[in-house]
């Protein structure tokens, strides 16, 4: 009987390391189903936000074909001096009491240049300093300040501040069909 106790012990030590192997199986098994799952689901999204960035890459590209077109895309020198003189009137119309001097248009290879004086009184320094700060904001043609002076001047009516500001209104030119 001992034979036959040892015997029935070594199926039962078999069955149960077969069932923990069936078990162990198993459980892989599902962990490793719930894994792909897991990076199936990652992979969708991983496709649809692939998809909606496409998408949104084509609406970026409209939008910024439609604001080219509402830009001049090329200044000829022609051109140029046209976007020269009108933000030349803006600027004069802004600062009312000034005198504007200004000198030839200058063509280089890529850029036509206009050289501004403006000179009179400061009346208001707040409104001044903003006037400074819109000089500066003009983009197409820009302007760049080559020199800000202020002085004390007594005058036959009134004495005050006394300002110039001396500078240049530049455009890039391109030549049609060359890249910007």
């Amino acid at each position: 009987m001992d034979v036959r106790l040892k015997r029935l012990f070594v199926y039962y030590v078999l069955a149960v390391v077969c069932v923990a192997l069936i078990l162990s199986a198993i459980i892989i098994t599902g962990k490793y189903a719930a894994v792909l799952s897991d990076t199936l689901a990652k992979y969708e999204t991983i496709k649809n936000n692939a998809l909606l960035m496409k998408r949104a890459d084509k609406d970026i590209q409209a939008q910024i074909t439609q604001v080219q077109s509402m830009l001049p895309g090329v200044f000829t020198p022609e051109l140029a001096e046209g976007a020269i003189v009108t933000t030349l009137d803006k600027m004069a119309a802004r600062l009312k009491d000034a005198d504007v001097l200004v000198g030839a248009f200058n063509k280089k290879e890529s850029e036509v240049s206009l050289p501004v004086t403006l000179s009179g009184m400061m009346g208001d320094y707040r409104a001044f300093l903003n006037y400074i700060g819109y000089l500066q904001s003009l983009n197409a043609p820009f302007f760049t300040i080559e020199n800000l002076s202020l002085g004390a001047k007594v005058g036959e009516k009134q004495a005050g501040v006394h300002y110039e500001i001396r500078g240049f209104l530049k455009v890039k030119t391109y030549a049609v069909g060359e890249k910007t």
